[in-house]
């Protein structure tokens, strides 16, 4: 498989992961629970995932670093993620407005990484900012 139909599987888990977590709210469980849950089963999952692909978890001491931040960062944005969704009136708009993080990513992978930006997918990032200030209203 390529990086795209990788890219579709993973939004139509994320979708079904946010529809799941917006039940989960409406039916009183707030963030902190749903999150520490997800992330202890999560990380089971992934550990089994390693022993049984006999992975090695050894990294660096920079790369361990780096983990621990992106860690983080993932609390933090995770937390943050799961209380728009839970606050807003379709979760579907905060969705939509986390999504906007393409254009962080987008450019700063031309920057960082020398990554190609061309005219149309420019004018795709775009229209992504447009719809997410759209909901806003």
């Amino acid at each position: 498989m390529n990086w795209y139909i990788y890219s579709i599987i993973a939004m139509l888990c994320f979708s079904l992961m946010a529809l799941l977590i917006k039940n989960l709210g409406v039916k009183g469980i707030n963030e902190t629970i749903i999150l520490t849950y997800l992330f202890v089963f999560a990380a089971i999952m992934y550990l089994s995932y390693s022993y049984v692909g006999k992975m090695s978890l050894h990294v660096n001491i920079t790369s361990l670093v780096i983990l621990i931040i992106i860690a983080a960062l993932s609390f933090a944005g995770n937390i943050f993620s799961v209380k728009g969704l839970l606050g807003a009136p379709n979760p579907g708009f905060s969705t939509a407005i986390v999504s906007v993080q393409i254009l962080v990513i987008m450019l700063f992978s031309v920057l960082v990484f020398g990554s190609e930006l061309t005219a149309i997918k420019s004018t795709g990032a775009v229209l992504v900012f447009i719809g997410a200030v759209m909901l806003a209203f």
